[in-house]
């Protein structure tokens, strides 16, 4: 696997300050405090495609996530279980992560594995005095190029594999900020995976987002479902307002 010159350019660009200043920047967002403290709950597992680490981390800094499972089964070779408490949430990130490495196997040279690093940069609290990277000088930083053809290495595929049990067993699914492109089909796979198994009164998907309406009528046209199948649409972007309306949707 060789770094193309675009590919390191948005490595550089998702690893920049801009989007890990961030211990100051939830202080900041009153709203994104009351959205990590008050809707994102213990158990509770979020399917990211972002590259950054912003969000792992403004968990990480409210004491909601930690190296120990955060991640899934994707884990670091240094952690000890026994002094990193398990993470309350999980963050599933099946596009890979600027805090994602892929290095070479010791004794092994036709195998790559993925970890992922564990520093302040990424986790203000959880690698405050820690800065385990992964894969010495031999590592890259692991992300998946958008593309209509999206290869995963195997940890990351056991990484969806996760995703998919989630969302199944799930009673609420919440679609914040995604496009739902028709070339991602395993969102619809997991749209599938939550449909299915339990009568719709019994699930409700809530979608926040500018375009919100449109993925609603979206969804359901996938899905074959009437009005029966409880669906919420918040045509908002993530802020003050929109997050108290997710308060009010949100089983208690």
């Amino acid at each position: 696997m060789q770094n193309h010159p675009l590919d390191m350019q948005k490595t550089q660009y998702f690893d920049s300050d801009v989007f890990n200043e961030t211990s100051k920047r939830v202080d900041s967002l009153p709203w994104l405090c009351q959205f990590l403290d008050k809707i994102v709950l213990e158990g509770d597992v979020a399917l990211s495609l972002n590259y950054d680490c912003f969000f792992e981390g403004a968990l990480d800094y409210r004491g909601k996530w930690t190296p120990n499972g955060g991640y899934g089964s994707l884990r670091h070779p240094l952690i000890d279980d026994r002094r990193e408490p398990p993470s309350p949430v999980e963050v599933l990130k099946i596009h890979g992560s600027t805090s994602f490495r892929i290095a070479t196997e010791p004794g092994n040279p036709n195998h790559r594995e993925v970890s992922h690093a564990i520093n302040k940069k990424y986790f203000p609290r959880s690698g405050k005095y820690a800065n385990f990277d992964f894969g010495g000088d031999d590592a890259q930083t692991y992300l998946i190029a958008p593309s209509y053809v999206k290869r995963p290495s195997y940890k990351i595929s056991r990484l969806m594999l996760r995703s998919v049990e989630a969302v199944a067993q799930a009673d609420t699914l919440i679609i914040i900020g995604c496009g739902l492109r028709p070339e991602d089909m395993f969102l619809y796979v997991l749209l599938t995976a939550f449909s299915d198994g339990r009568s719709p009164p019994e699930r409700k998907i809530i979608v926040l987002d500018p375009k919100a309406e449109d993925l609603v009528f979206r969804i359901k046209t996938y899905l074959t479902v009437d009005d029966s199948f409880c669906m919420v649409s918040i045509p908002e972007k993530l802020q003050q307002d929109s997050v108290e309306r997710l308060l009010q949707t949100v089983p208690k």
